[in-house]
């Protein structure tokens, strides 16, 4: 049996997604497998992702990187009025020990880089792990579209300048 099919009859939640929606979640995990071997030796956490911030910053690049786009798209989702909205509660930070950057480069304008850097990458980490761990079966699967394309986009500019 063909496995979307499969959990086509299964998951309601999957089977109103658009073929689109499956591409970019399908791409994103794919994406993200390859670059945890490729760049972070095969263990993503907060260690391999502060020696890649190092990497990025003695190379001068975290301009080409994608970065600014990324923390804009993390700012607009994820902070209202100045403040964290409620969509923060479903990147489930406390799971990776609420990473003091990703606050940082949501509400703080004048963060450096690296900093940004590591924020932008815990939130993609969070996705990879809500998505491989379930918590995104449970709500707002439908929505993941925008979240995974960017992010990979994020991911392969890093790879593509690294």
């Amino acid at each position: 049996m063909d496995p979307l099919e499969w959990l086509c009859t299964r998951e309601s939640n999957f089977s109103s997604l658009t073929a689109e929606e499956i591409k970019a979640i399908s791409s994103f995990f794919l994406i993200w497998s390859y670059f945890e071997e490729q760049k972070l030796e095969c263990s993503a956490g907060r260690k391999e992702f502060l020696k890649l911030g190092d990497l990025l910053a003695s190379q001068n690049k975290f301009s080409e990187i994608f970065l600014d786009e990324m923390v804009n798209y993390f700012q607009e989702r994820y902070v209202s009025e100045g403040s964290l909205n409620y969509r923060v509660e479903y990147l489930h930070l406390e799971q990776s020990r609420n990473p003091q950057e990703v606050f940082d480069m949501l509400l703080n304008a004048d963060c450096d880089a690296k900093t940004k850097f590591i924020g932008c990458l815990f939130v993609v980490y969070r996705y990879r792990n809500n998505l491989f761990h379930g918590p995104k079966w449970r709500s707002f699967l439908k929505e993941q579209k925008a979240n995974m394309e960017m992010a990979s986009n994020f991911l392969i500019s890093i790879m593509n300048n690294t």
